[in-house]
């Protein structure tokens, strides 16, 4: 982007400079030379850059290599975006738990990122009481029905 702003400075200073030398130069013939050195200067001007830019090899598999250190942030990016997954889903189903009055000991929720391209919900287990095992239907249905998430329901 400086260098934008440079060839933008340039121009504007190359313009500048013209207009004066115009304004100074006397009328006649010498006056169509100068006129005519003048607009190729600045146009000159506009059109180095351009062709600096347009023969400059860019080496995009360089560009945009990723080195080992970008692959370690990626990695924990995906870490703490399954920690949070996680976190949530357990926090939704303890709620919907809660509002159905239905107990539960603990709740495990196992997740993937697919090697980064997504993260996908693998199971989720609610451990019970052995005294609740004859509403464990009621427990996957609730939760189905709120989350979209059949779970497993067990005793530890």
């Amino acid at each position: 982007m400086t260098e934008v702003s440079t060839w933008a400075n340039t121009i504007c200073t190359v313009a500048m400079l013209c207009v004066l030398c115009e304004m100074v130069i006397p009328q006649g013939n010498v006056a169509r030379v100068l006129h005519f050195v003048l607009g190729m200067f600045l146009i000159i001007t506009i059109l180095i850059p351009i062709s600096k830019a347009v023969h400059t090899k860019i080496d995009f598999k360089k560009d945009i290599a990723m080195t080992e250190e970008d692959n370690i942030r990626i990695s924990a990016m995906d870490d703490l975006s399954i920690a949070y997954g996680k976190e949530v889903i357990e926090n939704l189903i303890k709620e919907t738990l809660e509002e159905n009055e239905l107990t539960y000991e603990k709740i495990a929720v196992t997740m993937d990122s697919s090697g980064g391209k997504r993260i996908d919900m693998i199971k989720v287990i609610i451990y019970t009481d052995i005294s609740e095992r004859n509403r464990w239907k009621e427990y996957q249905q609730c939760i189905k029905e709120k989350t979209g998430i059949q779970p497993t329901v067990c005793t530890e």
